[in-house]
């Protein structure tokens, strides 16, 4: 992503920059802001912006630190403000991520919270593009997670429900279950109970303190496991579900179809039962692409052993995460380094317009065409 170029890119992963990314960034002329709220939505430079927030993925909307970390939507907002000064337009991408992180962990309290923090973005969203009159919006997601039921075995007769039956517990919760993990494993064993009370309104029993206590883990490393495996965030969830009359199939994923909805200045909007291919077509169409998204992969990742035959090359492995590309013709010498957008040409670097692929499996570069030009 940070050899893309991309004019506006916000949310998690400070800890995962490197100095490559900071240089290139110094050399592109991308401004980057590091758990900075203010001056991100206090910006109003011209040039490429990134804003990242945490060493990894941004906490759950529930547990944020308003003053600390920007919503989703204020994020949205910011990028709208930004991109909308472009003359040519721009394509923006907004993901509400954690909706899947949350339904991995079974966790309806975050549920909900995730959704109604993107619904709150959708808003800023549709404002804009109803007030620009040129903008379409595409709103979908790539698969369901968790199978979440309203109703469950904890509460009879369903379809009576009131909404004190439904939301009243949920919504008493104060934070996550990742998040009441995170202090609960610093919490003393004599304290645990009044803590869960505080944050969650629920007074556990001597049964479920001790399950609290005989968790195997504190804390499960891969996300989509959360709601299976017997760390300390899903017994955590499954007390507090059993308080509420919400249900969950799975910790994975689901095969239900997605909501897909759609808005366009002049009501030529997606609708229907539509595949993903569909939508890439669409999104073609109203973007205004004079090349179809397949032709431009097919010349912009192209095989090296293709885009370079008979011409004398190898491949540096010196460092095995990003190896090195090395192609000679004459007193010409070529070197491409994997993921970047950035080449050497006897030394002297320039930009590629586009991130290079390497797939160990194959041992290949993927590479655009125009390259063997250089030689």
């Amino acid at each position: 992503m940070a050899y893309q170029n991309l004019d506006v890119m916000f949310g998690g992963g400070n800890g995962i920059l490197t100095d490559d990314i900071r240089q290139h960034f110094n050399q592109n002329g991308t401004t980057l802001f590091s758990n900075d709220r203010n001056a991100l939505l206090n910006y109003e430079g011209e040039g490429k912006v990134w804003a990242l927030f945490g060493d990894g993925a941004m906490t759950y909307d529930l547990d944020r630190n308003p003053e600390k970390a920007p919503s989703l939507a204020e994020m949205t907002d910011k990028a709208l403000q930004l991109l909308s000064k472009k003359e040519n337009g721009f394509f923006l991408m907004v993901e509400g991520s954690h909706v899947d992180w949350a339904a991995h962990a079974n966790d309806a309290a975050a549920v909900i919270h995730e959704f109604l923090a993107f619904d709150e973005a959708v808003g800023k969203v549709m404002d804009f593009a109803q007030n620009d009159g040129n903008t379409a919006v595409v709103i979908l997601s790539d698969h369901a997670t968790g199978g979440l039921s309203i109703g469950s075995r904890n509460c009879s007769g369903s379809s009576s429900l009131s909404l004190e039956d439904l939301f009243g517990a949920v919504s008493n919760y104060k934070i996550s279950a990742s998040g009441l993990e995170s202090i609960l494993v610093n919490t003393k064993p004599d304290e645990i109970k009044s803590v869960f009370k505080e944050y969650t309104d629920v007074e556990i029993t001597d049964e479920e303190m001790q399950t609290l206590l005989s968790s195997k883990n504190y804390k499960e490393g891969d996300y989509t496991q959360v709601g299976t495996s017997e760390n300390l965030a899903h017994n955590i969830v499954k007390i507090l579900n059993a308080r509420t009359c919400f249900g969950f199939t799975t910790g994975s994923h689901t095969g239900e179809e997605v909501l897909l909805a759609s808005y366009h200045p002049q009501g030529d909007i997606l609708k229907g039962n539509v595949t993903n291919r569909g939508v890439n077509e669409y999104l073609q169409k109203v973007a205004g692409l004079e090349i179809s998204l397949q032709d431009l992969s097919d010349s912009i990742f192209a095989k090296h052993q293709d885009v370079f035959a008979g011409m004398n090359y190898s491949i540096d492995k010196q460092d095995p995460d990003f190896p090195v590309l090395k192609v000679k013709k004459g007193r010409n010498t070529l070197e491409i380094k994997a993921f970047s957008s950035v080449a050497k040409l006897n030394g002297k670097s320039f930009d590629l317009g586009s991130v290079i692929v390497y797939i160990d499996k194959n041992d290949t570069f993927y590479l655009p065409v125009h390259l063997k030009e250089k030689l």
